[in-house]
């Protein structure tokens, strides 16, 4: 993933070069997934490598059922 896309990757609407090229997505999945698992106390990642491409990680924190 080029440099320019990993400061955004998570931004509202935003479309890496190459979806643009292939004139993929809306821009939103990224968003929508990252402001929900947040919204739930938890938190998204990503880590990209040249050679192995990119992995997109989260935590959710376990829930107490209640009672």
């Amino acid at each position: 993933m080029p440099l320019n896309d990993r400061k955004k990757i998570f931004e509202k609407f935003y479309r890496g070069a190459d979806a643009q090229k292939l004139a993929m997505g809306s821009g939103l999945g990224l968003f929508i997934a990252k402001t929900g698992i947040e919204a739930n106390g938890g938190e998204a990642w990503f880590e990209s490598d040249k050679k192995r491409g990119t992995t997109f990680y989260f935590t959710v924190p376990k829930r107490n059922p209640t009672k």
